[in-house]
């Protein structure tokens, strides 16, 4: 959980209110200390700390991450129960260029219990492929003005414009019309739900700004005089607008906000087709760290090391967002990451039939071997890392309906395809939780050019049932690459 990205009511005491939020300063050190950053030389200051106290970590996010990794601990104990004793290289951890997500990966190695002094790295921000809003901004900002120009955007502006005068009636200092950045007023809104916040604020005292002239307004002297009129009516002690309903209206407007763009082919293209294609180099690490291993050795593979590669990137929830239409997941297009989702890829070694205990002999034989397994968190204390549903048919990228994300509806989607029932999916639809390497592969190369394969079978859809993979067994050589 964090501090709001900005003040856009213009609340005298809110800037004081959310530093109350934030963890002492001696806190971070101690983080600092366990878990060091390392930053690329040409970055700039941390983009939040510009921001101060807004967009900041609060004391409740880094006590949620820490939670959050020791559930991921607890849901992967074969994978992560060497992580204290893993050898340098084969824990690896990335981050942004935000205070709040280094931060968070420190208080999330905490809980997970990695080895104090792993290093979390910090790329150069133009080419990290989590900051495409920041390390690409000339495209991003090209990009959106195109879809924020379609009509299913422009329709969300005015589904969301009725909304303006009852804020206005007790915030005459927000801005309005062109400047009105409805994304911040949902995220202001939101940190103050999660953090307990009281969503009256006209009843403290001094919250409010009442000029005594026209302000912002002054060029339409009638709007002024009655949105001054509306704000006197409102005393210290009066309850004034509830805020409360506007939380889901503006909320609903933010997410959908984001949708229109992840839909969008050519925008997706640019903004998860670099990090699915992280997660895929993390997996050819990995294996070609195994394939070294195994042919140093002689064909007993009792002196292999067979510990897990383990990688972690922290980033924002509008990654984890993007990355779930990315894979053609089955969820609701009105949900939204919650603070602290974790998107899990478990990659593990399926031996083929009746060769328990073989070696591959070179990179492809092994890449053929290899299966992810999805998994998703959705950042809420009260539910579970579930197996994560991908449609296989491309062509409900563009679904209109909402899904699923409990494990128990993912679980009896795929008994019913178990047994030739696909009650309520329809032709040529399957739902699946893990894919081959190479259909992995395929997905990526799909996002990245911006386009929808047509074939039938361009995405594998066998189902493999259990954590071993198939009935050949699963090696014990295994890999978790996640997103927080």
């Amino acid at each position: 959980m964090r501090a709001p990205i900005g003040n856009p009511f213009r609340i005298d005491t809110d800037e004081h209110s959310w530093i109350q939020e934030l963890p002492e300063p001696a806190t971070l050190d101690v983080m600092q200390r366990q878990f060091p950053t390392i930053v690329h030389p040409e970055n700039p200051e941390s983009f939040d700390l510009k921001t101060y106290p807004y967009g900041c970590l609060t004391r409740r996010g880094v006590e949620h991450l820490q939670r959050m990794g020791a559930q991921l601990r607890d849901s992967f104990p074969e994978i992560l129960a060497d992580l204290p004793s893993l050898p340098t290289g084969q824990l690896k951890v990335c981050s942004t260029n935000y205070q709040r997500t280094q931060a968070s990966a420190q208080a999330f190695l905490h809980g997970l219990g990695a080895p104090p002094g792993t290093p979390i790295q910090v790329r150069e921000f133009t080419d990290c492929a989590m900051s495409f809003y920041h390390g690409k901004r000339e495209l991003s900002a090209q990009l959106s003005r195109r879809i924020r120009a379609l009509e299913p955007s422009l329709e969300l502006d005015r589904a969301v414009a009725h909304t303006e005068e009852p804020l206005l009636a007790c915030f005459p200092d927000m801005d309005t019309g062109a400047d009105m950045n409805w994304i911040r007023v949902a995220d202001h809104l939101n940190c103050q739900v999660a953090h307990d916040q009281e969503l009256h604020p006209q009843r403290v005292p001094g919250t409010l700004r009442r000029p005594a002239a026209a302000g912002r307004a002054a060029g339409d002297p009638a709007a002024a005089a009655a949105r001054l009129a509306a704000c006197s009516s409102v005393s210290d002690s009066d309850s004034g607008v509830d805020m409360r309903p506007h939380v889901t209206v503006f909320s609903g407007h933010d997410v959908q906000r984001f949708v229109t763009h992840y839909k969008d082919r050519e925008f997706l293209a640019h903004f998860a087709g670099p990090l699915l294609l992280d997660v895929l180099l993390e997996i050819r690490a990995a294996a070609a760290a195994r394939l070294a291993a195994c042919s140093s050795v002689s064909d007993s593979d009792s002196g292999v090391d067979m510990r897990p590669h383990v990688t972690v990137f922290s980033g924002h929830d509008v990654n984890i967002l993007g990355m779930l239409f990315a894979l053609n997941a089955v969820i609701d297009d009105a949900h939204w990451p919650s603070y602290g989702a974790t998107l899990s890829f478990e990659v593990v070694e399926v031996l083929p039939e009746g060769e328990k205990g073989s070696a591959p002999t070179d990179m492809d034989e092994l890449l053929s071997r290899l299966r992810v397994h999805f998994y998703y968190h959705s950042g809420e204390d009260a539910q579970a890392l579930a197996p994560l549903a991908l449609h296989t048919d491309r062509s409900r990228f563009d679904k209109r309906t909402g899904g699923f994300t409990t494990a128990d509806e993912v679980a009896e989607v795929l008994s019913r395809q178990e047994h030739g029932h696909e009650q309520g999916l329809e032709p040529r639809t399957a739902v699946v939780t893990s894919l081959s390497y190479e259909a992995f592969l395929r997905l990526q190369e799909e996002v990245a050019g911006g386009h929808t394969a047509q074939e039938e079978g361009s995405v594998s859809v066998t189902h493999v049932s259990g954590a071993e993979g198939g009935s050949g067994g699963a090696a014990p050589v295994k890999g978790l690459s996640g997103f927080i």
